[in-house]
C-alpha cells in the first residue's frame, strides 16, 4: 500500500439530480518497493531513470443512490 493526500475538490447537484463530488489524489513511491530496478546509466554518469514515481489521480464520481 502507499498513502496518498485526498483533496475534495467540488461537491453538487448534476442536471439529473445525482450528487456528485470531484476528488484528486496525490503521493509518491520508490518503484524499488515494488521489485522495479532496472536502470540504466547516461554518458554523462547519470541514470535513465529515477527511485521516486509520482501518482495522481483525478476522479468525478456519482453518490449511488440506496
Amino acid at each position: 500500500p502507499i498513502a496518498l493526500e485526498l483533496e475534495i475538490t467540488g461537491v453538487g447537484v448534476d442536471a439529473y439530480g445525482k450528487t456528485r463530488a470531484g476528488l484528486s489524489l496525490t503521493g509518491s513511491f520508490n518503484r524499488k518497493d515494488f521489485g522495479v530496478s532496472w536502470n540504466n546509466t547516461l554518458d554523462n554518469g547519470g541514470v535513465a531513470v529515477g527511485d521516486k514515481v509520482g501518482v495522481e489521480l483525478d476522479l468525478a464520481v456519482i453518490l449511488r443512490e440506496q
